[in-house]
């Protein structure tokens, strides 16, 4: 391998030249007199018992390919800044080159955030020297050039795992301390517990009458918060919890706009919820659901349906297709709600002609 060269440039220069040049199986990277510093009041002093517990047990490969292993607890940060270059007068055989790493542990109350290291070349490995705050070989480079070594050196970030979050509480997960089964509204907690024995005609009536119930609480109680499967929470106290508790796994939020205070900041005639869609269990393709608010549509299901609405203008909410052909004023419907929910085909389905 050819040997670099870069006589009377300062190491912080050959920071870039090495991590380009070092290759797997090299012995020697500098010359003596490579880069380096002046080395008065600096001794072949590495390896001593004092520091015998400092390592660095990067490789020159890692370095030059950002591989460093954030996880190692010897370091305060998984960010790498490091400055390097040639031993000079101190060269020994098997030892040509100096590394000081920035925020080792070692350098803790030493004066310096920098630790300084020499490489040897025939056990391949970082032998401890001492701290920068003695050695002084760390060179404080100038606002654009340590923009470039940032940008050069700063390695991938992986933050720890995330802690276990706690239990939600009965209100919302029931009286099993075992697993967590929210409270839903009866044909909700029916459907989800007995549907997977169901054709698709039992799964489409149940979702209904569980969108009817979820419906009539949005108008009432409130929802704003919703279980795994977007059925509301059928309580008061869990849907409070989840308010406070809003980034936990356990509940998904439908919005502020979902539910009145104090859930939610909705005003006017209703909230804006909102029944969903759901996958059919035992096949392909999915029921979208609709509701008619302060309204009741008897025989809905009719081709020609008709609602009885406190609002003459209601309009139907949620992603199914099914809409009522009239809508006619009836004061007596205020509170009321009226839910369809219907097949929205096969995924993926394609009619040939």
């Amino acid at each position: 391998m050819e040997r670099i060269s870069c006589r009377g440039q300062t190491s912080r220069l050959l920071v870039v030249m090495v991590v380009a040049c070092l290759l797997p199986g090299t012995n020697s990277w500098f010359t003596p007199d490579t880069c380096a510093f002046p080395l008065a009041n600096r001794t072949r002093n590495w390896g001593s018992d004092e520091f015998q517990q400092c390592e660095f047990n990067s490789t020159w490969q890692q370095l030059a390919q950002h591989q460093h292993i954030c996880a190692n607890p010897k370091w305060n940060s998984c960010t790498l800044e490091f400055q390097t270059g040639g031993l000079g007068d101190l060269e020994a055989e098997n030892y040509s080159s100096w590394l000081c790493a920035k925020n080792h542990t070692c350098a803790d109350g030493t004066g310096s955030a920098w630790f300084c290291f020499v490489f040897n070349e025939q056990s391949q490995q970082f032998v401890p020297w001492g701290p920068d705050s003695i050695l002084k070989l760390v060179e404080q480079p100038n606002a654009t050039y340590y923009d470039q070594l940032c940008s050069a050196y700063q390695l991938p970030y992986t933050p720890p795992p995330a802690p276990p979050e706690e239990r939600p509480p009965n209100s919302v997960c029931g009286a099993d301390n075992s697993t967590c089964v929210a409270e839903i509204q009866s044909y909700c907690a029916q459907y989800r517990e007995e549907a997977s024995g169901w054709s698709l005609e039992q799964q489409r009536e149940y979702l209904t009458l569980c969108a009817h119930q979820d419906c009539m609480q949005s108008l009432s109680s409130g929802c704003r918060f919703l279980d795994e499967n977007g059925f509301c929470y059928a309580n008061m106290a869990a849907q409070l919890w989840c308010k406070e508790h809003p980034a936990h796994s356990a509940c998904s939020d439908a919005g502020p706009a979902a539910a009145f205070a104090p859930l939610g900041t909705a005003t006017g005639a209703h909230a804006d919820w909102a029944p969903g869609s759901f996958p059919w269990i035992g096949a392909i393709g999915r029921f979208a659901c609709t509701c008619m608010k302060h309204c009741l549509c008897p025989n809905a299901t009719l081709s020609s349906p008709l609602c009885l609405c406190a609002d003459p203008l209601q309009t139907p909410v949620g992603p199914g297709s099914w809409a009522p052909d009239r809508v006619v004023f009836d004061a007596n419907s205020q509170g009321q709600c009226a839910c369809v929910c219907q097949s929205a085909g096969c995924d993926g389905w394609r009619e040939l002609g």
